[in-house]
């Protein structure tokens, strides 16, 4: 690995965890996630991250939608119907699960996504496409909006081979994630959750190649003498060679893969002397998962979903359901209010819903409710005949209450 020299000359898991500190701290190792390219190196090199927005961008396309109005109820108009058609195919290439899962990556990775209107000549309508961050770069106005946000004068996209195009601010749509920006005060919202885990990433980065390099080219563990007591001895040229053949022997075999050895012979008094503390001591094992847990804990993914014990949750189907109701379902019930803004439909009487109901372990939540319903409804049914002073135990009115709340 490059920029870990001496492996083999660890003593300790201190010497070991200082070399880590040092790497980290340097431009080789350091990975910031404040910029395009920091965001996508984490991407690319920290499997957690990529694993727990892959979660998270999965659960959104597996949400079904619905028009409903202030009373829940369906809403089955043309016009809902029509919008909902459109969001179940943005554009000719992408269907609802496709489309979301880019938008939830892009925003999860970057903060932001960027959404372009082009207007369908067959069809008369527009399609949408996500532009990829790394390709689009906003230009902007010296003045802000009522919504105290820089205007934005021209986007510019990358065409490749150098060359790029310039898009009006109105034929693109912004859709931001939940945290500040506060890389400039062009946009209130935009920032990246990755941004904060910059130092987390690169941990476990570095973890993983150090572990990497340990494993594949770690070097000598032991010193073993070859007996010799008296220092005249050394200078014997029998000995000398004798040493130099064994070790030309085995300067080619030391590490830990099948068939290298482990020992370093040398010509001094018969001892045997460690030289590199065990992998099981240095706590490699523990510091990966607890920056597994602060990944997930960024993006609102439960650690038992990461394949982490967690005493929080008692079963996966727990962690599912917490997942998709505090995370899931609020970001995509966004997401449809950003996309009737996009279209430029406002005040509809009635909302685009997130519904997981088909899901299996919603299923589960079901017919956990239905048992206690029945259950409750059977002690009401009790309690109704029962009499005192003339009077029922409870009443109509009161068994309805009660059983309105399950």
């Amino acid at each position: 690995m490059n920029g870990i020299e001496n492996i083999n000359s660890f003593t300790d898991k201190h010497e070991l965890f200082s070399v880590v500190k040092e790497k980290l701290s340097g431009k080789d190792y350091f990975i910031d996630c404040s910029t395009v390219d920091g965001r996508i190196s984490a991407y690319k090199k920290c499997d957690a991250l990529r694993t727990v927005i892959s979660k998270s961008a999965q659960s959104i396309a597996n949400l079904k939608v619905w028009a409903l109005d202030e009373d829940n109820k369906q809403i089955t108009t043309p016009k809902a119907k029509k919008i909902i058609k459109k969001l179940m195919r943005p554009n000719p290439k992408e269907d609802f699960k496709r489309w979301f899962k880019k938008l939830d990556t892009q925003t999860k990775l970057h903060g932001v996504a960027y959404v372009k209107k082009v207007l369908n000549s067959i069809s008369g309508e527009y399609d949408y496409y996500i532009i990829p961050r790394q390709l689009i770069t906003p230009y902007y106005e010296n003045e802000f909006d009522i919504m105290y946000e820089r205007k934005v004068k021209y986007y510019t996209v990358s065409a490749g081979g150098g060359k790029s195009y310039r898009v009006k601010p109105e034929d693109v749509h912004v859709f931001y994630d939940i945290s500040l920006n506060t890389q400039d005060n062009e946009t209130i919202f935009g920032g990246s959750r990755a941004e904060s885990l910059s130092e987390v990433i690169s941990t476990y980065v570095v973890i993983w190649q150090a572990l990497t390099e340990m494993y594949a080219n770690r070097g000598a563990l032991n010193l073993i003498s070859m007996g010799v007591k008296e220092s005249g001895m050394l200078a014997l040229s029998s000995l000398k060679s004798e040493k130099e053949s064994v070790l030309k022997r085995l300067s080619q075999r030391f590490g830990l893969r099948r068939g290298q050895d482990k020992n370093v012979l040398i010509s001094t008094d018969a001892k045997v002397h460690p030289l590199t503390a065990k992998m099981s001591d240095m706590q490699f094992s523990e510091i990966l998962i607890e920056c597994k847990k602060a990944i997930g804990s960024a993006y609102d993914v439960p650690a038992p979903l990461l394949d982490i014990e967690s005493s929080r949750y008692k079963n996966m189907t727990e962690a599912i359901k917490n997942h998709y109701t505090n995370s899931c379902i609020p970001t995509a019930e966004y997401f449809f209010s950003e996309w009737l803004q996009m279209i430029g439909e406002y005040d509809l009487g009635f909302e685009l819903k997130a519904d997981y109901s088909h899901l299996d372990f919603y299923q589960e939540a079901k017919k956990q409710e239905a048992i206690a319903f029945q259950q409750m409804a059977g002690g009401i049914a009790t309690l109704k005949d029962v009499l005192i002073e003339g009077q029922p135990v409870i009443s109509l009115e009161q068994a309805q209450i009660k059983l309105d709340l399950i």
